[in-house]
């Protein structure tokens, strides 16, 4: 397994980058990371730095639930890595795919195999150009993880009195009217000494 992130005529380096994938089935979930690397001739060279992945726990989880655990996954590869690598200004790219595509592969075809080792073709440009097939996702009604959300909406009737008599009977207590009125000449006393007579100009 080539542990060298660039090759000898590699120039001299402009701009770093760390791309982390991450995906998930019913069976297992799990990512990987790669260091892309542009040197001053905008030549790219992409390379696997880090993988995992895990099986799912036994009780039933749903797809959408296990795309978000595989992301948590990669902020993890994430922390991990921003520690680790020593490259000045690098940027980090999470990406996810909602699509449910999964193969095995065998020894001979990991080893041969061009995506694993280097990432999705569109690593390798100059500029990366994003995907725009399979962007778009339709949630269907019944998917366990669209929550049907409810809105209730209270009006309430402001009461109108007639009299001031009328008014005191809304209290259950003489006592608790007498506090009302109080906290009323309290609150009006309070605003008349917050209120700033300014002098007439002559």
């Amino acid at each position: 397994i080539p542990r060298c992130y660039k090759s000898n005529d590699f120039g001299k380096l402009k701009r770093a980058e760390l791309h982390h994938f991450s995906d998930a089935s019913q069976h297992s979930y799990g990512q990987c990371s790669y260091l892309r690397l542009i040197d001053e001739h905008d030549k790219v060279s992409c390379s696997l730095v880090m993988g995992k992945s895990r099986v799912t726990p036994s009780k039933p989880i749903t797809i959408p639930r296990l795309e978000v655990t595989a992301a948590v996954t990669s902020v993890q590869v994430y922390n991990f890595l921003n520690k680790e690598l020593q490259y000045e200004n690098i940027t980090h790219t999470f990406w996810t795919d909602s699509k449910q595509q999964s193969c095995r592969l065998g020894i001979k075809e990991l080893i041969q195999s061009s995506l694993w080792w280097k990432g999705p073709e569109f690593l390798s440009t100059a500029e990366i150009l994003l995907p725009t097939e399979g962007c778009a996702i339709d949630l269907e009604a019944n998917d366990p993880e669209v929550k049907k959300v409810t809105v209730l909406t209270t009006q309430v009737k402001p009461e109108c009195f007639v009299d001031i008599l009328t008014r005191l009977q809304y209290f259950s207590s003489w006592h608790k009217a007498k506090r009302a009125i109080a906290v009323c000449l309290r609150l009006k006393q309070k605003l008349q000494n917050r209120s700033i007579k300014f002098p007439k100009k002559q």
